[in-house]
């Protein structure tokens, strides 16, 4: 702001330009009207490893990536973006909440992380400490005067943003960020966005509900425990359509690097399952109010609107020209990068991290060679479609139960080869058991399973009859016409040891198929599976890592190990050893250990 006595003429200037640096803008024209823009042009940055200039302009006007991003913030309301690191977002997300507090008076914007440390590193460090938080940072230096091309002063400049309260230190404290609280500061001068504040909190829902924020940014949002309470919280809070909120109600703008959690499956709702994985139709054209401007996105962006029609903006770091590997300059950056990685761009942190895959998680994977979709594992031999019809044919399937997560059949059938392939599955919770029994009793081969193997736990008394007495799930659903047979439990690792060492010890030449249209999510779980890892590197220095799986997105799963842990179909009985020196051998090996450890009969590799 001005110090001092203004004429009138340098008043009606300076609120002309608060007025158009603070104007939303209309979808109409594609947001391009939006005060944003200008107020863009006076953002500074700070790069800790730029030594020799580390206060540098943000570059809007370079990177067309950073255009789009703005753009999808104007037009929606809620608005999830999963991201590559070291691409800006968060300097951009933080340009954005210092300008959308300068769009009216009593803002209320909410930056939200895990920690209460890192969301104020994002805002503020207070008086003491200026410019340590990065909003504070780009607070502090909108007070630098920018100048025209040809050398003279950019009128009004961009001293006039420089909100006094801030700048003075009296509303800059740890964690907040208050606004000049008057309407007009000492000199007479209008304050076009007094009374707004910007505040750090921690993840949680209780955090935000009594806000009532005008702008929420959840920070790694996919790291957050209590992101979905938050959300919860936060939704009433917001209001208009998603094409067109032209500043009004409230927004929530959520960026993140991928983790397993609610902000990946709102990013991916809807998804389908193909042969190769997912599809959740990602799309490089933006919502229909944008198209005016931005025709299609830029390379390495894609989006897509959610049945819950929220926008999910996908930005890769590809999307940056300094950093696309199609370049020479940008393999570069990236062999750069990468050194960090244990394993290269292969590791599984570099795939989260830098690649947004979805699906990678954490620990080596229990069945790696599953990533080639050409694999026979996925492809039946011809014969087994003549030899389904037959009378010999025996089937059995598996039940892992779920009310709130999914609840998951999976029907196996074996030939005269002791083959073994999948037939179909049927992937929901069980929200009202009539109607899943009925579901399941609609499986084609419902009436030839031999049995139906399932958790142990479908027989605690967890549940209620009509009578309000207490009962198992096992007895609701056997009153439904669905008779289960008790499973063993914890079987999950040993019968995946015994999957790879007897039917996918030699994979060129299985003997358990996977069917990828009849089961999906059985393929995409598989292809998912992790062995735990101790969380801690010092942890892991000092033991093995423990012989488990990780316990997430394997419902299906679990349901296939349920059956093929009692489905003896004579296999068991007499195996082809795999030759010595081979995986398939040392996990054979390992299973008679653990057999004879465990007291398992005597010529039985696996139950």
């Amino acid at each position: 702001m001005q110090s001092g006595k203004l004429s009138k003429a340098e008043i009606q200037k300076v609120r002309e330009f608060h007025d158009r640096i603070g104007f939303y803008g209309t979808a109409e024209k594609s947001y391009r009207d939006s005060g944003l823009w200008e107020y863009l042009s006076y953002v500074k940055t700070k790069d800790s490893h730029d030594s020799i200039c580390p206060v540098k302009r943000l570059p809007v006007r370079e990177k067309k990536y950073l255009q789009a991003m703005f753009l999808f913030m104007l037009a929606c309301p809620v608005l999830f973006i999963p991201k590559s690191r070291q691409i800006m977002v968060s300097w951009a997300l933080a340009a954005f909440a210092t300008w959308f507090a300068r769009t009216s008076s009593h803002r209320n914007i909410v930056w939200q992380s895990k920690k209460e440390d890192d969301a104020n590193d994002m805002v503020s460090r207070g008086a003491k400490s200026p410019a340590e938080g990065r909003m504070d940072f780009i607070e502090q230096h909108l007070g630098v005067t920018l100048y025209n091309e040809d050398g003279s002063e950019r009128a009004p400049g961009a001293s006039s943003l420089a909100d006094p309260n801030i700048v003075s230190g009296t509303g800059n404290q740890v964690g907040k960020l208050t606004y000049h609280p008057k309407p007009k500061d000492t000199s007479g001068l209008a304050v076009r966005w007094y009374g707004s504040v910007i505040g750090a909190v921690p993840e949680g829902g209780d955090q935000v509900r009594s806000k009532t924020p005008s702008l929420t940014i959840p920070d790694e949002a996919a790291f957050q425990d209590n992101f979905e309470a938050a959300m919860t919280a936060i939704l009433p809070a917001i209001r208009g359509s998603v094409d067109d909120i032209d500043g009004r109600g409230g927004k929530l703008l959520a960026a993140s690097s991928v983790n397993q959690g609610y902000f990946i499956e709102g990013c991916l709702e809807g998804r389908t399952a193909d042969g190769d994985g997912l599809d959740p139709a990602w799309s490089n054209i933006p919502p229909a109010t944008l198209q005016g401007i931005m025709p299609t996105l830029p390379k390495g962006m894609k989006c897509r609107k959610t049945p819950s029609g929220l926008w999910v903006l996908e930005v890769h770091y590809s999307a940056d020209p300094a950093k696309d590997p199609d370049t020479p300059e940008g393999r570069a950056w990236v062999a750069m990068q990468a050194q960090g990685y244990v394993g290269g761009t292969a590791s599984t942190a570099w795939l989260r991290e830098m690649e947004i895959d979805y699906e990678a998680k954490g620990g080596n994977p229990v069945f790696p060679f599953l990533n080639d979709v050409q694999s026979p594992i996925w492809t039946p031999p011809k014969s087994w479609q003549i030899f389904r019809k037959s009378h010999r044919i025996r089937r059995a399937a598996g039940y892992d139960f779920g009310s709130t997560n999914p609840s998951a059949l999976v029907a196996i059938a074996t030939d005269e080869q002791k083959n073994i392939y999948t037939e179909g599955e049927i992937y929901e919770p069980c929200d009202v058991v009539g109607e899943h029994c009925a579901r399941l009793r609609a499986h084609p081969q419902f009436s030839q399973f031999e049995s139906i193997w399932a958790d142990q736990s479908m027989w605690w008394p967890t549940a209620r009859d009509k009578h309000g007495r207490k009962t198992s799930y096992a007895e609701l659903y056997a009153a439904e016409g669905v008779r289960l047979t008790a499973a063993n439990r914890g079987v999950d690792a040993t019968i995946a040891r015994m999957i790879r060492s007897v039917h996918w010890s030699d994979i060129k030449n299985p003997s358990l198929f996977i069917d990828r249209e009849l089961n999906p999510m059985l393929a995409r779980e598989l292809r998912g599976l992790r062995w735990k890892e101790y969380p801690s590197a010092a942890t892991a220095a000092r033991n093995n890592n423990p012989e488990e799986i990780v316990q997430k997105d394997n419902h299906a799963a679990d349901a296939l190990f349920y059956v093929l842990d009692k489905f003896n179909v004579g296999i068991y009985q007499k195996i082809i050893s795999p030759p010595p020196g081979t995986y398939g051998y040392a996990d054979m090996e390992h299973d008679r250990w653990l057999e004879e450890r465990a007291g398992i009969r005597e010529g039985i590799v696996c139950l």
